[in-house]
């Protein structure tokens, strides 16, 4: 029995008394847990990701939670890797797609113009640093300005690559979406899930999607839902068809709704994820795109850490990783959700996936965070 079980028993009134039969039994936990974190494996984005990357995968091993949903680890390896990590601790459910983009017959992205500037001030200024995108637009501010949006976006596409390996990579062709079209999804369930799908969203830059599985937990069946939607890219004029990085978020929300709604009747459902969105609260959580939040919360949605008096930030200047990487210096916010769309009984969160790790850097030590986002999980009573 694992010890968040027992916790539960205890809270619930002790190994004897309320809610047993008289002869000194009680009836057994009615409780289910969701998790929630965006491990933050974006090579060259955010700092530390190689250095990092064993302690995520024996993070995510030791994650106590029925289901779990992994966003931004984008490479095919560290997804093979964390699949033999989870089942290896009783993980009996195991969903990723790992998409690539067809750039086959795609154009030439990047033009000499394009890098005549950017390339040998990238390689003087960038080579080996952490933050690779926080170093280039910095120390190569108007050329990085100055270049086409095409070659940005496979700039951004082949960030798994090193300066050189990118520049050659985009003077040959182009891509539409960063880390050659990956998701960077991954779904994990103690029981087994049955029915796993894939389904692609409308999107640029980055390939969104949402996971979909069923699973039953405490005789209950759930459709479980991991998904990572579009971000607001301060830095790059917004390339797609919806006329801005709010609006085409909005549509995936929209998608996402209708999905659950279609399937109401089969039960409940546990939206998971980093939805790029979020509501204030007080002073210590900032709001981001909360109208786009509100269409969860229209729909039937509940949140219970966000709307818990204790609830703070996921996404944080607290957090080492925000500190040192290209999107410090921004509002704390609160991105990441569990959200619960039919699913009757009491439920809590927490934020968790918190603690501070220890890497070598050229082999020096520096302490910093597992991820430059914390998780979260929900814990639901269905007794109560």
């Amino acid at each position: 029995m694992r010890a968040w079980m027992v916790l539960s028993v205890v809270l619930l009134g002790g190994w004897a008394g309320c809610g047993g039969d008289g002869d000194g039994q009680v009836d057994p936990p009615q409780t289910a847990s969701f998790a929630t974190w965006n491990v933050g494996l974006a090579y060259n984005f955010v700092p530390l990701a190689t250095e990092r990357r064993q302690a995520v995968f024996d993070a995510v091993a030791a994650i106590d939670a029925d289901v779990v949903c992994l966003n931004e680890v984008w490479l095919k390896e560290d997804l093979q890797a964390i699949e033999v990590a989870a089942k290896a601790v009783g993980f009996q459910g195991v969903f990723y797609n790992y998409t690539q983009e067809d750039i086959a017959d795609l154009p030439v992205a990047c033009t000499e113009g394009d890098t005549k500037d950017l390339g040998p001030c990238a390689t003087t200024n960038c080579q080996n640093v952490v933050d690779l995108v926080g170093c280039v637009t910095t120390q190569c501010k108007a050329s990085f300005e100055a270049i086409s949006s095409g070659c940005l976006t496979c700039l951004a596409s082949n960030l798994d690559k090193n300066i050189d390996g990118i520049l050659n990579a985009c003077a040959k062709g182009g891509g539409k979406y960063s880390y050659g079209g990956a998701n960077g999804l991954m779904l994990l369930t103690r029981a087994p899930m049955t029915e796993p799908t894939w389904v692609e969203l409308k999107s640029s830059l980055i390939a969104r999607a949402y996971l979909r599985a069923k699973v039953t937990l405490q005789g209950r069946p759930l459709d479980v839902y991991c998904t990572h939607l579009t971000a607001t890219m301060a830095a790059v004029q917004y390339p797609g068809e919806f006329g801005s990085y709010a609006a085409e978020q909005a549509q995936q929300i929209d998608a996402l709704v209708a999905d659950v709604a279609a399937r109401s009747a089969n039960g409940g459902a546990v939206v998971l994820g980093d939805t790029n969105c979020g509501i204030a609260n007080g002073s210590a959580v900032s709001a981001e795109l909360p109208e786009n939040f509100a269409r969860f919360t229209a729909a039937g949605f509940s949140d219970p850490f966000a709307s818990s008096a204790g609830a703070t930030c996921s996404f944080c200047n607290e957090n080492a990783l925000v500190a040192s990487g290209a999107d410090k210096g921004g509002p704390d916010v609160l991105i990441d959700h569990v959200l619960l769309h039919g699913v009757s009984g009491s439920s809590k969160g927490q934020r968790i996936l918190q603690q501070p790790i220890t890497v070598e850097v050229n082999g020096v030590p520096q302490t910093t965070n597992l991820s430059d986002h914390f998780g979260l999980r929900v814990e639901v009573d269905f007794a109560n």
